[in-house]
């Protein structure tokens, strides 16, 4: 290993501790899947404590976690509208 590797690993190891020691995917992970929802920080206090990585990485952030988010039907959504759209440009064309 030379030099150049050692400060890459060191700066990937800053970066993960200024982070909460979490890579990045985690955090998206926890954006599409959940509503979040920014509250204060009395209310935040009223909290029992956070167990869960996910609670304890939004509430860092002054948030909480509202429940799951809208990401299948979303999804399914966009693909109706993109195969249907095509498919009726395609349809009409003729």
């Amino acid at each position: 290993m030379d030099r150049g590797d050692s400060v890459q690993i060191a700066k990937r190891r800053d970066s993960l501790s200024a982070q909460g020691g979490l890579p990045a995917h985690a955090r998206s992970y926890v954006n599409l899947f959940t509503v979040r929802t920014r509250q204060t920080p009395d209310f935040i206090a009223s909290l029992p404590p956070a167990t869960a990585w996910y609670d304890k990485l939004v509430r860092k952030h002054d948030m909480v976690i509202a429940g799951p988010s809208k990401v299948v039907p979303r999804f399914i959504n966009s693909l109706v509208i993109g195969f249907g759209s095509t498919f009726s440009r395609c349809c009409s064309a003729r």
